[in-house]
């Protein structure tokens, strides 16, 4: 007969934010936790002075969660593969995450080996969209 081994953790992991929280009188971030906001989600959230982004539960080539209001390098495809920079944003009439380039023109984030380069709160000069 086969032996099997278990292995437990000593300590449950914590779950991953599903939001973070951008306070404009603080300049910084804060893990907002919560599942939902009030019940709903909505395109784009603001509370007492506070910006929330949503997770999109993807993560970056290098193991980074990746959130809305990120500024990711991204690989387009066109007739060419060539890499891009442009802002995560949720588009709700096509219920998935985006980046958007310059040029006004977007692209689904999935699937795109992005690497997340900064925010638009801290690292606004990354990123030109739509222009």
């Amino acid at each position: 007969m086969k032996r099997i081994e278990l292995t437990y953790k000593s300590e449950p992991e914590a779950p991953r934010p599903l939001f973070r929280v951008w306070s404009e009188d603080d300049n910084k971030y804060f893990a907002y936790p919560y599942y939902m906001y009030n019940g709903m989600i909505e395109d784009k959230m603001v509370w007492d002075g506070c910006t929330i982004e949503r997770a999109t539960g993807m993560t970056d080539t290098n193991g980074v969660e990746i959130y809305e209001g990120d500024i990711v390098d991204i690989v387009e495809f066109d007739y060419w593969s060539r890499r891009e920079v442009g802002l995560v944003t949720y588009r709700s009439e096509f219920a998935a995450f985006h980046v958007e380039l310059s040029g006004g023109s977007s692209v689904k984030l999935f699937n795109r080996a992005p690497i997340v380069l900064g925010n638009i709160h801290e690292n606004p000069e990354l990123v030109e969209v739509g222009e």
